[in-house]
């Protein structure tokens, strides 16, 4: 995933493709163990391998955490300039930006909240020893 990501594949794109059939996975296989009587606590084998898969896919989604909330800033900093053939007036250029940077603030928002679920839910997976 993370060399998904670094080749240039959006983290949006990679959320859907990947986390979220992953996670969907964990969570099947967490209720297959739960129906054995296999709790997230149980100190069975199976059990501690899908406790360090979370961890494992938790730190993974930590590092896309930090890139989405470090893009916007890299990608807002740069004002971009009008294009240097005028075919709009200043002010539709001026909102246009604004309306790019709306989306986004907006998209940044969406990413982070579905980034920090996930973790949360793979908080619940936790190792015993």
């Amino acid at each position: 995933i993370i060399q998904e990501m670094e080749n240039g594949q959006s983290i949006g794109l990679t959320i859907v493709q990947h986390l979220v059939p992953t996670m969907a996975l964990i969570k099947m296989i967490a209720k297959i163990f739960h129906a054995f009587g296999w709790g997230k606590r149980k100190k069975k084998e199976s059990v501690k391998t899908l406790a360090a898969l979370a961890a494992s896919l938790k730190s993974c989604m930590s590092t896309m955490l930090q890139q989405v909330e470090s893009s916007l800033v890299m990608n807002v900093a740069a004002v971009n300039p009008m294009p240097s053939i005028i075919i709009l007036d200043s002010s539709v250029w001026d909102e246009v930006q604004s309306y790019v940077h709306a989306s986004k603030v907006g998209m940044q928002g969406r990413l982070s909240r579905i980034l920090h679920e996930f973790m949360a839910e793979l908080d619940t997976f936790k190792q015993t020893e």
